[in-house]
């Protein structure tokens, strides 16, 4: 265990290994991200103070497919034989 103070990004408490944890124990942090034009919400759940578990959230929906632009699907595969 390092004797450093945890780094504070945002919402989060980061110590000397990466570890995550809330930086106020008053509030579940958490974050959006864009995964193939989809929103996904994550958060630090559990009781208060947070227990360490992710939770995500996302609308469920059809994840867009290579094969829905079939010019740039055929360049892929090729970009694959190619390699």
């Amino acid at each position: 265990m390092s004797s450093q103070p945890p780094l504070i990004l945002g919402p989060f408490a980061v110590d000397a290994e990466g570890r995550l944890a809330p930086a106020r124990d008053d509030c579940s942090p958490g974050f959006s991200v864009r995964w193939r034009g989809r929103v996904v919400h994550a958060r630090l759940s559990g009781d208060q103070p947070p227990d360490g578990r992710l939770a995500l959230r996302a609308f469920l929906e059809r994840v867009p497919s290579s094969a829905s632009d079939p010019s740039g699907r055929a360049a892929r595969f090729q970009a694959l034989r190619d390699l």
